[in-house]
């Protein structure tokens, strides 16, 4: 004789809710996102710090005598322009008259 099993309690309530693929395939994305969210604040903040240790190293430049061109904003490259004798408003007189 066959016997009938007894299909009333298939042991649904152990099986996880089934999700939508679109979810399944979000979470994969979402995870890369983030991480690419993460090295791009990485990357910024070295950049910042580069940008920063590249203007104290160019500000030094500036006040150094010995770097050609690297002229401060007032045109004075640390002091490297003199400006030139002042001429006597009067014509010096012959001392043979």
């Amino acid at each position: 004789m066959i016997e009938e099993q007894d299909t009333t309690d298939s042991g649904a309530d152990e099986l996880e809710p089934a999700s939508p693929p679109a979810a399944k395939e979000a979470r994969p994305a979402a995870d890369a996102a983030n991480r690419t969210v993460a090295e791009l604040k990485e990357h910024g903040d070295k950049l910042g710090e580069d940008i920063e240790s590249t203007k104290q190293d160019w500000r030094s430049k500036q006040d150094s005598a010995g770097i050609p061109g690297a002229m401060p904003e007032d045109g004075d490259p640390a002091g490297m322009v003199q400006e030139a004798p002042e001429e006597p408003d009067e014509e010096p007189e012959d001392a043979d008259e």
